[in-house]
C-alpha cells in the first residue's frame, strides 16, 4: 500500500445503522459525511427507481408485498432490518 493514512478514505454503507455504531464510526473519521435516503434531495442514481415509505411495523409486510405486485421492475433490492 502506498500512500499515508491522511490520504485515504474511508466510505461506511448501511440500510440501518445504530446510533452506538456511528458514535464509534465518528471517532475515527475525520469531517465525516452523512446522507440519509429519506430527507429531502436524497441520494438518487440515474436509471433507478427508489421508494422510501416509513411505516409502522406491523404494516411492513403487507406494504412490501403490495409494492413488488404492482411496480414493473427486472430487478430489486430490499434493505431491511432482520
Amino acid at each position: 500500500m502506498s500512500g499515508k493514512s491522511q490520504d485515504r478514505q474511508v466510505m461506511m454503507f448501511s440500510a440501518t445503522i445504530s446510533e452506538k455504531t456511528k458514535d464509534t464510526c465518528r471517532q475515527f473519521m475525520k469531517d465525516p459525511f452523512e446522507l440519509y435516503v429519506d430527507s429531502p434531495g436524497g441520494l438518487t442514481l440515474h436509471g433507478l427507481k427508489q421508494f422510501y415509505v416509513k411505516l409502522d411495523d406491523d404494516k411492513k409486510i403487507k406494504k412490501l408485498i403490495e409494492l413488488l405486485d404492482n411496480l414493473d421492475f427486472n430487478q430489486v433490492i430490499v434493505f431491511a432490518k432482520t
